[in-house]
């Protein structure tokens, strides 16, 4: 198996971790401009940095980072960021019950969990991000 299946084996995943939790309407890889009301909440999972350090000949090691993102509209701020926290520890705990994620990695490092919002004048939105790490080991 390629390093491109073992990645993509990690990001089918996580979308299918993403996808237990029932509170989630919409799961997009990346991100999108434009999410109609009724796709709230939604999760965009957003691929990062592969940081390879070589391990011995032609074996390296790949660490992963993906960007877990749950955002909700809600006009209440508070509420809003509660619920979007809840929906995001959700994720969290989900994916820390298996950190081999099926094992499609050798593990999974927890790096940060960060709530933030934006109020306009009509709208407000509330998101977390949970940030991890996958070790993948590729091998010849």
């Amino acid at each position: 198996m390629g390093f491109k299946d073992q990645y993509n084996a990690v990001l089918n995943k996580i979308k299918e971790v993403v996808k237990t939790i029932t509170d989630v309407k919409l799961i997009l890889v990346g991100e999108r401009e434009k999410i109609e009301d009724t796709e709230f909440p939604c999760v965009f999972i957003i691929p990062r940095t592969d940081d390879i350090e070589y391990i011995t000949g032609e074996s390296r090691q790949h660490m992963c980072t993906f960007d877990l993102t749950t955002l909700i509209k809600n006009t209440d701020v508070q509420a809003g960021l509660v619920s979007c926290l809840d929906i995001a520890l959700k994720i969290y705990d989900k994916i820390m019950e298996d950190k081999t994620l099926g094992y499609t990695c050798d593990t999974v490092f927890p790096r940060t969990i960060a709530p933030d919002y934006v109020v306009g004048p009509s709208e407000a939105y509330q998101w977390v991000t949970v940030r991890i790490t996958t070790r993948i080991i590729e091998l010849p």
